[in-house]
């Protein structure tokens, strides 16, 4: 498969490069003057954040956190990454608009603005802007035309348990009673995109901010406040375990990884090259322990090393030593002793957990390398288990 997509690049470059290029380009100025066309700009009166998880917040699903009513930037609604490679978090921005001098908002345009989070590693950059729409409100009219209910699933009832869940920020100088009242004279429409929070997009505190412009090109006040996509951690592995083969005593072996993902998982090296995944996020760093295999130690006492450097005798009293990096760096590399992951001796039992230094970012696969160094054993097959973790890590730069 890799020849094939390696020829395939090769006859896309030779086409491109065949294609001779011979246009001239001038470049003109351009320029364009918005005006109002007078009369009264329409008013955002509230907005909020909600996924498609049932729970309105699925990173706080009993709605825990908020700051209340008012206007306020508090990031009451808080979502979980998917951590499931290209699964991206659906959000719904939605917003009441009114506009005093067109009841029905004819050519009215509703937008959303959302930045990233303030700091590494895009800090606080514009992330998209979208095009909200009117939703049915879901009114219900007795023979009189009183409003008398609402419809479960549409836009009033959208509003009501979002307000009561706490997700809702409402404008200065307005309050629920008068929205209720508005929605139900019809002087007040409901609006609603959705967008797409990427499975690896930077966890944090994102602002967004709605827009409204009528027909006459009146911009209302602008209405913001945040929402919090949790930072979570998570990696996945394209092998199902490392066999390390036939080793010799007293040399050590590597198995190298590469930094294609490989499916389905399998054994490396001798299926696929052993790599690691961040599907999270934020960055990460990868924690690992071993057992001996059963190759024991010896003395009374059994060490716990870990270093960058190779033990001496002194430093570590196991028949075996293993040693891991995430890359290709040799300098990332560490040595460590086994660890008891399951023993009936728990006072012979040692806890030996190497996180190694490489820092992973979300969307990057790599290669994790795996050595073994037997310094003592019976000739035979020794079978082990092999525990990997991921935990977390800032950003570069903060």
């Amino acid at each position: 498969m890799k020849k094939v997509l390696g020829i395939m690049l090769a006859l896309a470059l030779a086409l491109a490069i065949s294609v001779p290029v011979l246009a001239t380009e001038v470049g003109v100025g351009t320029g364009v003057t918005i005006t109002s066309g007078g009369g009264d700009a329409p008013i955002i009166k509230c907005k909020w954040e909600q996924d498609k998880s049932g729970k309105l917040e699925e990173g706080d699903p009993t709605h825990v956190k908020f700051v209340g009513d008012g206007a306020n930037t508090s990031c009451n609604a808080q979502f979980l990454p998917s951590l499931t490679f290209n699964v991206s978090t659906a959000v719904e921005y939605w917003a009441i608009v009114t506009d005093p001098d067109d009841t029905d908002q004819t050519g009215a345009v509703i937008s959303v603005d959302v930045f990233h989070p303030e700091g590494p590693p895009e800090g606080g950059s514009f992330k998209y802007q979208l095009i909200l729409t009117v939703v049915d409100k879901g009114l219900e009219y007795d023979d009189a035309g009183n409003v008398v209910g609402y419809k479960p699933g549409k836009g009033v009832d959208k509003f009501m348990k979002a307000y009561e869940a706490h997700l809702v920020t409402v404008a200065a100088g307005y309050d629920y009673d008068e929205i209720m009242y508005e929605l139900g004279k019809c002087t007040a429409k409901i609006y609603k995109v959705v967008g797409d929070l990427e499975y690896h997009q930077p966890c944090g505190d994102y602002r967004v901010v709605i827009h409204a412009q009528d027909q006459h090109s009146n911009q209302a006040i602008l209405l913001e406040n945040c929402m919090t996509y949790v930072c979570m951690q998570a990696m996945r592995l394209d092998f199902t375990g490392v066999c390390y083969g036939n080793v010799m005593l007293s040399n050590e072996k590597w198995i190298s990884g590469d930094t294609v993902f490989d499916t389905p998982p399998a054994l490396a090296p001798e299926v696929n090259l052993a790599t690691v995944h961040n599907i999270g996020n934020m960055p990460l760093k990868v924690k690992i322990k071993q057992d001996d295999m059963g190759l024991g130690y010896s003395g009374t006492i059994p060490t716990t090393y870990q270093g960058s450097k190779a033990p001496t005798t002194a430093q570590s009293n196991w028949n075996v030593i293993f040693d891991a990096r995430v890359g290709s760096n040799p300098a990332d590399h560490m040595y460590f002793d086994p660890c008891c992951l399951e023993s009936e001796d728990l006072d012979a039992c040692t806890a030996v957990e190497v996180i190694l230094p490489t820092v992973l970012m979300p969307c990057t696969p790599q290669e994790i390398d795996f050595s073994i160094h037997v310094k003592k054993a019976n000739l035979g097959t020794y079978p082990g288990e092999m525990i990997l973790e991921c935990v977390e890590a800032n950003w570069p730069g903060g």
